[in-house]
């Protein structure tokens, strides 16, 4: 990545899970959920006290992802613009990581290789819940705007 940065053990291991399944969604099989709560609990900690990330720099990939969420809800993308609406996330995230290398590069860390297991609705779910567990980790460690 951009940065050099000291990754602590749960975190690794996230990103070592995530790159291991095939599809996110497996990912939150039922006997993997406690660990993986566990590792976004971790991982939320880890951007918001030792990488003094802002919550309005998560927010803006969240919010990016819930525009999607309410465009498939409206019924207005099929399997193929899914998969592409979420890999135009990563640009957009790539934009975010480079005005603040330093503090977001372990937040790209995480979501690239997240967005890659994206194949369908449900791993879109999956990536949904994803973040939506880092944010409110990232609030719950205290996280500043």
């Amino acid at each position: 990545m951009l940065v050099n940065y000291s990754k602590p053990e749960k975190f690794k291991k996230l990103i070592d899970n995530i790159k291991s399944v095939n599809t996110l969604s497996e990912l939150f099989a039922s006997h993997r959920v406690k660990e993986v709560i566990e590792e976004l609990d971790a991982a939320g900690e880890f951007l918001a006290s030792k990488m003094r990330v802002k919550t309005n720099q998560v927010r803006k990939i969240f919010d990016k992802l819930k525009n999607i969420e309410a465009k498939l809800k409206m019924g207005k993308l099929n399997r193929e613009e899914l998969k592409s609406e979420v890999l135009m996330l990563k640009p957009a995230l790539a934009y975010v990581v480079a005005r603040q290398p330093r503090n977001l590069a372990p937040l790209a860390d995480l979501l690239f290789p997240a967005i890659e297991k994206v194949q369908d609705e449900k791993d879109f779910y999956a990536l949904v819940r994803f973040l939506e567990a880092i944010v409110a980790y990232h609030k719950f460690h205290g996280g500043k705007d």
